[in-house]
């Protein structure tokens, strides 16, 4: 039996790490990397060895004998074998030298048809031109507002979204800018489960490298998503209770507060939480539902955007954000196929390249630690001639919202429109209000002060008062003396 010291189970873990795809390489690219393998060994050969003095060989020959192992520890022709097959499983590695070298000259044709878009100064996604005249094609979820474009000369353009297609997941923006390199899409097959792929960039290497995992499927989602919670018992009346809005969900943007009821959804009576849910099966994320909420007694017509649950889910697995940030919308696509190339969602909206320099697919999102999914060119394709139609274009697409929200705009408008003048009247009558109250407080000081003065009189009267009365009472006190002296001097008699 084999004895096994540290350095060989390295070895072996080594060779097991370094190998990531068993796809073979294309014959050019194959003889491309042969040169360099013949290359890296002329280099680490160096030509001919110079010759050594015999005090060196001397000194090679101790350090060669101190630093051979023991027989009875390890196996040298094992090291060996497993040492050579992890170098050469290196060589294919996404990180090694040549493999990332392999790329850029396959997407030098492709980066500068790419772009970058911004909202302010966040770098949000990777556009494609599709036309000489300005139009981008790019991921529609990761979009915000006061888009810009960042063009291959480096200059930036204010981007205008014209249409987003929810179903691919795909959005078409339009540049002022002429002559610029449109990629020609083109429709290519799914690439096979273990090929290698790079996303595009606008520079030029690619923004990642992987392998693809998983081939073309349906990603289902968790279906569409409005932000509320109803009472386990809902409270009689008509419609949903509402006692839970979940902030910043659609329920919460389109005005519906705890304590409403929602007695329509959709043109459909609702009393439950399942009738709800009913009506949403028939609806997807993005689409525009119409309620009628009871809010006391007044009922209001709201439109909710409908969301995916996953936007407002509080707790994502933390593996699944490690290192990168996901994109808001991971699923509910008609088909994908998942590559495990390291995207931040900023990246997606990029062309994906395999080997033999073809676009096989676009980034449409960043939905795990380990998993980017792309759509094929046959969702890509139709996807670009809906948005070109005109048929997705923004006030198409909502303009049944945009003719509720004018009505009630203009009904606001006509509400608020004399709102101004009786305003003026009022602060006109509030002013002569004023006035008057600051003449009966100048009466009121006059009336204070004179009355301040009356008590002060007051005073002084009543203490000249007391001190007439004072004056009386000793007057009577003498007068009563000298009337009985004057009566005792009379009759002779004293008391």
């Amino acid at each position: 039996m084999r004895k096994f010291s540290l350095l060989a189970c390295l070895a072996l873990v080594g060779s097991l790490v370094g190998i990531e795809s068993t796809k073979a390489f294309p014959a050019p690219l194959q003889e491309t990397q042969q040169k360099r393998v013949e290359s890296d060994a002329t280099e680490a050969d160096g030509g001919e060895e110079p010759q050594k003095s015999d005090d060196d060989k001397a000194s090679d020959e101790k350090r060669s004998a101190r630093n051979k192992p023991s027989e009875s520890a390890v196996d040298i022709d094992f090291i060996n074998t497993y040492a050579n097959r992890n170098n050469q499983s290196r060589k294919f590695s996404r990180l090694s030298t040549g493999m990332v070298d392999l790329f850029p000259p396959l997407i030098a044709s492709y980066s500068p048809s790419t772009v970058r878009l911004y909202s302010g100064k966040d770098h949000v996604a990777i556009g494609t031109v599709i036309d000489s005249g300005g139009l981008i094609l790019t991921v529609a979820s990761e979009l915000k507002k006061d888009l810009t474009c960042r063009l291959p000369d480096g200059t930036s353009k204010p981007a205008t979204v014209l249409g987003v297609d929810r179903e691919s997941g795909l959005a078409l923006l339009k540049v002022e800018a002429e002559g610029l390199h449109p990629l020609r899409f083109s429709l290519e097959p799914v690439p096979e489960v273990g090929s290698w792929v790079a996303s595009v960039s606008p520079d030029r290497n690619p923004v990642g490298i992987g392998v693809v995992s998983v081939g073309e499927r349906k990603i289902t989602g968790s279906g569409a998503f409005i932000g509320i919670q109803s009472p386990r018992d809902n409270p009689a009346g008509r419609g949903v209770m509402i006692d839970v809005v979940v902030y910043e969900s659609p329920a919460f943007k389109a005005d519906i507060r705890v304590g409403d009821r929602i007695i329509q959804a959709g043109g459909k009576e609702v009393n439950t939480m399942l009738d709800i849910q009913q009506v949403l099966r028939d609806y997807a994320p993005g689409d525009n539902l119409d309620v009628v909420v009871l809010r006391g007694s007044k009922e209001l017509s709201l439109t909710i955007v409908l969301a995916t649950r996953d936007q407002f889910e509080r707790t994502i697995n933390a593996q699944d954000q490690m290192g990168s940030t996901l994109s808001k919308r991971r699923q509910g696509f008609a088909a994908a196929f998942q590559h495990d190339t390291f995207l931040q969602a900023s990246n997606t909206g990029s062309p994906l390249v395999d080997l033999d320099g073809r676009v096989v697919g676009v980034n449409i999102s960043r939905a795990g630690r380990v998993s980017s999914l792309a759509l094929p060119m046959s969702i890509v394709l139709p996807s670009i001639e809906r948005l070109k139609s005109g048929e997705l274009a923004p006030a198409v697409v909502n303009a049944k919202r945009i003719e509720q929200v004018s009505r009630e705009l203009n009904a606001l408008e006509e509400e608020v429109a004399p709102l101004p003048n009786e305003i003026d009247e009022k602060r006109e009558a509030l002013k002569k209000h004023e006035d008057k109250i600051d003449a009966l407080k100048s009466v009121q000081d006059d009336l204070a002060q004179k009355l301040k003065e009356l008590l002060t009189e007051k005073d002084q009267k009543s203490e000249q008062i007391k001190a007439v009365r004072d004056r009386l009472a000793d007057l009577q006190v003498r007068q009563k003396q000298l009337r009985d002296e004057l009566e005792s001097l009379k009759t002779g008699t004293f008391k």
